[in-house]
């Protein structure tokens, strides 16, 4: 009997050692797979975390070319509009010189711009009045048909203007009457309303602005 009982328990004990075993051998396959899950998690964190980072760098630098030509593109159009809107006062400078000269034709360029390089090499002229003179937007000028030309009109064309442009449009208009030895008033054409201190500033300027849509 007491070998019964003996045979008996080491069958449990035994039983007792496979079962732990058998459970030693689940936790650790279950540690094993709970950590190769939380490998591949932290690498799938990972490389979903670079391809967000990518993705995001990606879309700021389109963004930010987008930007660049949408800037681009309006600075063009801003300056077709500008060039478009300086010939259309040049086609029609008799009209917005109407209340100021009798008759305005555009001046010869040509003629004028080969006084202007007389006076820079003869150094009558700076460089910056030189390319001042050369710049100015329209030189139209007071005449009757056969007569030689009393007065000239250096005109800036603006569509919006600032200080700089009332500036510009004096002594532009200076250096003008001093090369040609012909009277010239200045003029900036301007499509915008502007306030009353701006045409004090003008007045005091000698500029004289007129508005065309």
């Amino acid at each position: 009997m007491r070998q019964q009982f003996t045979a008996v328990n080491q069958r449990i004990d035994e039983t007792n050692e496979s079962m732990r075993q058998q459970f030693t051998a689940v936790n650790q396959r279950i540690d094993e797979t709970n950590r190769s899950l939380g490998e591949r998690i932290d690498e799938t964190n990972r490389s979903l975390g670079e391809r967000i980072d990518e993705t995001n760098r990606s879309l700021s630098e389109r963004i930010d070319e987008n930007t660049r030509s949408i800037r681009t593109l309006t600075g063009q159009m801003g300056e077709l509009r500008g060039e478009a809107y300086e010939r259309r006062c040049a086609e029609q400078v008799d009209a917005a010189l109407f209340d100021h000269f009798d008759f305005a034709v555009l001046a010869d360029r040509t003629s004028i711009n080969r006084q202007l390089a007389r006076a820079r090499r003869s150094g009558l002229l700076t460089r910056e009045e030189y390319e001042g003179g050369r710049n100015v937007d329209i030189i139209a000028q007071e005449q009757s048909e056969g007569e030689t030309p009393s007065r000239l009109a250096a005109i800036e064309v603006s569509v919006t203007f600032n200080a700089d442009d009332l500036k510009n449009a004096a002594q532009r208009a200076a250096t003008i009457a001093r090369i040609t030895g012909i009277p010239t008033e200045a003029f900036l054409i301007t499509r915008n309303t502007w306030p009353e201190t701006v045409t004090n500033m003008a007045a005091q300027s000698g500029v004289t602005i007129v508005r065309r849509y």
